[in-house]
């Protein structure tokens, strides 16, 4: 009778906690979870392989540790067993002191001599720079017949067409010029000769300029 009611008492465990009452601090298999539960338990209280494995499967990181090896076998040990302090810290492992860091340099300022020969090169570099700029201006195209033609007009368009688009004054600036007579037109090319004339003027005074400057520095 008391084999009976132990074996009644055993039965109403569950699988999971039956598999962990038989982990142990050494690896075992699932087979060998199986073998040692039919030992404990009987072939007939003892649940299948197969339920062990699936259990193990789904349950098998709750019920213990899930190792392993190598050869890529699984094995389980009890949860204790896989618990492992860390070791106390030695004189080896103990932080260093905090070294202090080194004083930074002291950086001297430069001297007044340096500093006025700089000042002196940058106001050299931006003259050089403001004549080339005059140059460059000096330089620029003459204005065409055509060009000294739509200056003309284009005060008269904007007082006719105020709101007009500057395309649409274009337009209209050439339209007129096609319809120039030959003397008429003979006006604006004299007035562009005498200002591609005074442009090459002005262009060779500001490259002796230039020259001058430039010998000089």
């Amino acid at each position: 009778c008391t084999y009976a009611l132990t074996m009644s008492i055993h039965t109403k465990k569950s699988v999971a906690d039956m598999i962990r009452e038989a982990l142990t601090d050494e690896p075992q298999s699932a087979e060998q979870i199986h073998k040692r539960l039919t030992i404990s338990y009987g072939e007939a209280s003892t649940p299948a392989l197969t339920t062990i494995q699936s259990t193990l499967s789904a349950k098998g990181g709750k019920l213990g540790v899930k190792i392993k090896d190598s050869s890529k076998k699984v094995s389980y040990v009890r949860l204790s067993a896989g618990a492992v302090s860390a070791p106390p810290a030695t004189a080896s492992t103990a932080a260093a002191p905090e070294q202090p860091a080194p004083p930074e340099k002291e950086v001297k300022p430069r001297p007044r001599l340096k500093a006025k020969k700089e000042r002196g090169a940058a106001d050299k570099a931006e003259a050089q720079e403001a004549m080339e700029n005059k140059l460059r201006g000096y330089l620029s195209r003459p204005l065409s017949a055509f060009a000294l033609f739509g200056l003309a007009q284009r005060g008269v368009l904007k007082k006719q067409k105020s709101s007009a688009a500057v395309k649409e004054i274009v337009k209209v600036v050439g339209e007129r010029w096609l319809l120039l007579s030959d003397a008429e037109r003979k006006k604006y090319e004299t007035m562009a000769e005498e200002d591609a004339h005074r442009a090459a003027t002005a262009a060779s005074g500001a490259e002796s300029s230039l020259m001058g400057a430039g010998a000089a520095t």
